[in-house]
Protein backbone atom coordinates (compact mmCIF):
# COMPACT_ATOMS: atom_id res chain seq x y z
CA UNK A 1 0.00 0.00 0.00
CA UNK A 2 2.61 2.05 0.63
CA UNK A 3 4.29 2.03 -2.67
CA UNK A 4 0.67 3.06 -4.43
CA UNK A 5 0.48 5.88 -1.74
CA UNK A 6 3.74 7.22 -2.95
CA UNK A 7 3.39 7.09 -6.83
CA UNK A 8 0.09 9.33 -6.57
CA UNK A 9 1.74 12.17 -4.35
CA UNK A 10 4.29 11.91 -6.99
CA UNK A 11 1.99 12.52 -9.61
CA UNK A 12 -0.09 14.80 -7.58
CA UNK A 13 3.20 17.03 -6.93
CA UNK A 14 4.09 16.91 -10.81
CA UNK A 15 1.17 18.10 -12.14
CA UNK A 16 0.49 20.57 -9.54
CA UNK A 17 3.97 22.45 -10.97
CA UNK A 18 3.95 21.86 -14.11
CA UNK A 19 3.29 24.82 -16.61
CA UNK A 20 0.70 25.85 -18.50
CA UNK A 21 1.01 24.52 -22.29
CA UNK A 22 2.35 27.17 -24.07
CA UNK A 23 -0.35 28.76 -26.83
CA UNK A 24 -1.05 27.11 -30.26
CA UNK A 25 -2.72 29.42 -32.03
CA UNK A 26 -3.55 33.20 -31.74
CA UNK A 27 -6.71 34.74 -31.73
CA UNK A 28 -9.34 36.86 -29.95
CA UNK A 29 -11.77 35.33 -27.57
CA UNK A 30 -14.72 37.65 -26.88
CA UNK A 31 -16.65 37.74 -23.66
CA UNK A 32 -20.53 36.32 -24.28
CA UNK A 33 -22.44 39.20 -26.07
CA UNK A 34 -25.17 40.59 -24.48
CA UNK A 35 -28.29 42.81 -26.03
CA UNK A 36 -28.52 45.96 -24.30
CA UNK A 37 -26.63 49.55 -23.86
CA UNK A 38 -22.94 48.11 -24.19
CA UNK A 39 -19.13 48.63 -25.23
CA UNK A 40 -17.34 46.21 -26.09
CA UNK A 41 -13.63 45.30 -27.40
CA UNK A 42 -12.97 43.02 -30.74
CA UNK A 43 -9.24 42.69 -31.03
CA UNK A 44 -7.05 40.51 -33.53
CA UNK A 45 -2.75 40.45 -33.52
CA UNK A 46 -2.45 43.97 -34.85
CA UNK A 47 -5.32 46.30 -33.27
CA UNK A 48 -8.32 46.44 -30.65
CA UNK A 49 -11.22 48.32 -31.63
CA UNK A 50 -13.78 49.77 -28.80
CA UNK A 51 -16.86 49.83 -29.96
CA UNK A 52 -20.26 51.11 -28.91
CA UNK A 53 -24.52 50.01 -29.44
CA UNK A 54 -27.70 50.61 -28.53
CA UNK A 55 -27.04 53.46 -26.03
CA UNK A 56 -29.75 54.97 -27.79
CA UNK A 57 -29.84 59.36 -27.29
CA UNK A 58 -26.67 60.11 -25.82
CA UNK A 59 -24.91 63.52 -24.96
CA UNK A 60 -21.29 61.90 -24.00
CA UNK A 61 -19.70 58.70 -23.57
CA UNK A 62 -16.38 58.20 -21.69
CA UNK A 63 -14.09 54.72 -21.14
CA UNK A 64 -10.55 53.75 -20.18
CA UNK A 65 -8.74 50.67 -22.30
CA UNK A 66 -6.11 49.07 -20.76
CA UNK A 67 -2.99 47.39 -22.22
CA UNK A 68 -0.71 45.29 -20.44
CA UNK A 69 2.57 46.54 -21.81
CA UNK A 70 4.05 43.30 -20.74
CA UNK A 71 2.87 41.55 -23.62
CA UNK A 72 1.72 44.60 -26.00
CA UNK A 73 3.05 47.56 -26.90
CA UNK A 74 0.35 50.03 -28.23
CA UNK A 75 0.70 52.64 -30.94
CA UNK A 76 -1.08 56.08 -30.98
CA UNK A 77 -4.73 55.54 -30.86
CA UNK A 78 -7.76 56.97 -33.16
CA UNK A 79 -10.79 58.16 -32.15
CA UNK A 80 -13.82 58.67 -34.85
CA UNK A 81 -16.67 60.88 -34.46
CA UNK A 82 -19.41 58.93 -33.46
CA UNK A 83 -21.26 61.75 -32.00
CA UNK A 84 -21.06 64.12 -35.15
CA UNK A 85 -18.20 66.23 -36.10
CA UNK A 86 -19.21 69.05 -34.23
CA UNK A 87 -18.26 67.04 -30.88
CA UNK A 88 -15.24 67.41 -28.84
CA UNK A 89 -13.30 64.61 -28.16
CA UNK A 90 -10.22 63.49 -26.13
CA UNK A 91 -8.58 60.69 -26.90
CA UNK A 92 -4.89 60.18 -25.15
CA UNK A 93 -2.56 57.82 -23.37
CA UNK A 94 -2.46 59.07 -19.74
CA UNK A 95 -0.14 55.97 -18.76
CA UNK A 96 1.46 53.85 -20.25
CA UNK A 97 -1.11 51.17 -21.78
CA UNK A 98 -3.65 53.53 -20.28
CA UNK A 99 -6.06 55.34 -22.89
CA UNK A 100 -8.78 57.37 -21.72
CA UNK A 101 -11.67 58.21 -24.23
CA UNK A 102 -13.70 61.43 -23.62
CA UNK A 103 -16.31 62.64 -26.35
CA UNK A 104 -19.43 64.57 -25.91
CA UNK A 105 -21.80 67.21 -27.83
CA UNK A 106 -21.00 70.37 -27.22
CA UNK A 107 -23.63 72.12 -25.01
CA UNK A 108 -27.28 70.73 -24.71
CA UNK A 109 -28.40 73.17 -27.22
CA UNK A 110 -25.99 71.04 -29.85
CA UNK A 111 -28.79 68.31 -28.36
CA UNK A 112 -28.10 64.21 -28.27
CA UNK A 113 -26.82 61.91 -30.89
CA UNK A 114 -28.61 58.36 -30.85
CA UNK A 115 -25.89 55.39 -30.70
CA UNK A 116 -27.89 52.51 -31.83
CA UNK A 117 -26.47 49.91 -34.37
CA UNK A 118 -22.98 49.36 -33.68
CA UNK A 119 -20.48 52.59 -33.66
CA UNK A 120 -16.97 52.33 -34.28
CA UNK A 121 -15.37 54.34 -31.42
CA UNK A 122 -11.76 54.51 -31.35
CA UNK A 123 -8.73 51.92 -32.14
CA UNK A 124 -5.58 51.41 -30.84
CA UNK A 125 -2.75 49.19 -33.00
CA UNK A 126 -0.12 48.10 -31.27
CA UNK A 127 2.90 45.59 -31.40
CA UNK A 128 3.25 42.36 -29.89
CA UNK A 129 6.21 41.94 -27.27
CA UNK A 130 5.63 38.60 -25.91
CA UNK A 131 3.23 35.55 -26.00
CA UNK A 132 0.66 34.21 -24.15
CA UNK A 133 -2.80 35.21 -22.94
CA UNK A 134 -3.65 39.40 -22.36
CA UNK A 135 -7.42 40.38 -20.92
CA UNK A 136 -8.70 43.19 -23.19
CA UNK A 137 -11.80 45.16 -21.84
CA UNK A 138 -13.16 49.05 -21.40
CA UNK A 139 -13.23 50.03 -17.86
CA UNK A 140 -14.88 53.25 -15.90
CA UNK A 141 -17.72 53.14 -18.90
CA UNK A 142 -19.69 56.37 -18.20
CA UNK A 143 -22.41 57.15 -20.67
CA UNK A 144 -24.64 60.26 -20.16
CA UNK A 145 -28.37 61.93 -21.54
CA UNK A 146 -28.61 65.81 -22.48
CA UNK A 147 -31.07 65.52 -18.96
CA UNK A 148 -27.89 64.43 -16.78
CA UNK A 149 -29.17 60.75 -16.42
CA UNK A 150 -26.70 57.31 -16.94
CA UNK A 151 -27.36 55.23 -19.29
CA UNK A 152 -26.24 51.99 -17.55
CA UNK A 153 -23.89 50.65 -20.25
CA UNK A 154 -22.59 47.04 -19.81
CA UNK A 155 -18.63 46.95 -20.94
CA UNK A 156 -17.70 43.57 -22.84
CA UNK A 157 -14.29 42.79 -23.97
CA UNK A 158 -12.48 39.56 -23.75
CA UNK A 159 -8.90 37.25 -23.95
CA UNK A 160 -6.46 37.91 -26.81
CA UNK A 161 -4.09 34.78 -27.18
CA UNK A 162 -0.84 35.50 -28.89
CA UNK A 163 1.07 32.44 -29.74
CA UNK A 164 4.50 31.60 -29.66
CA UNK A 165 4.90 31.92 -33.41
CA UNK A 166 3.49 35.63 -33.23
CA UNK A 167 5.71 36.91 -30.44
CA UNK A 168 9.10 38.64 -31.21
Amino acid sequence: MRPVFLFLLCCAACTASDPEPPVQTSGFEPDAARSGARLWIEADTRQLTLWAAELGNVLGVAAHVTIDTSHLTPGAGTAHDALGADALTVFEAVAPGDFTLGTARRGLEAGEVAIDAATELAVIPFEIVRAGEVRLAPSRVMVRRADGSYVPTAALGGTLRIAEGDAP
